[in-house]
């Protein structure tokens, strides 16, 4: 609420450098007809002020965590690597919006590692299942890939992890 009788532009702006400053272009522009229209403006440009102050501090935030990023790692190549492993090709939007998913929920620094995971276990389910079933050359009855990554690929990144760490590599 905008209170009446200011008498000087100390008074409106609280003796803030900035506000006063402004409050002064503001005058010599002739937009302000009143003390209580310049309070209006003094406020709303203290309200812009500190909106882009928060947006410079996001900025400099924003680029202390793109430093931690591996930029080295294309998202975009991994699923078209991963998915062209899979044989059923259907759903493949819903199946990239998954993916896309399992990435997200992991720290940026290891989302390549968590691609390559997913990788292996996509490797390690199909060949599961060619041991299993080996009269279906045509993979009939395996799930799209977007129901299995929702619903096996944990299990299957867990027994992929098993196997590395039984070879001793790290790739």
């Amino acid at each position: 609420m905008i209170n009446k009788g200011y008498s000087t532009l100390d008074d409106i702006t609280n003796s803030n450098t900035k506000s006063t400053h402004y409050a002064i272009v503001v005058l010599k522009s002739s937009k302000i007809n009143s003390l209580s229209e310049l309070q209006n403006e003094s406020i709303e440009y203290c309200l812009q002020y500190d909106k882009e102050k928060d947006i410079d501090k996001e900025k400099e935030n924003t680029k202390e965590s793109l430093t931690d990023v591996d930029f080295d790692f294309n998202a975009e190549k991994a699923w078209n690597d991963t998915f062209e492993l899979y044989p059923k090709k259907s759903a493949a939007v819903m199946a990239k919006q998954v993916w896309m998913d399992k990435l997200l929920e992991v720290i940026p620094s290891n989302r390549k590692d968590i691609a390559i995971l997913i990788a292996k276990a996509t490797k390690e389910y199909l060949a599961d299942y060619g041991e299993r079933n080996p009269d279906d050359i045509t993979f009939r009855y395996i799930p799209k890939y977007s129901d299995w990554l929702k619903n096996d690929c944990d299990y299957w990144i867990l027994q992929a992890e098993k196997k590395q760490r039984q070879r001793g590599d790290d790739s």
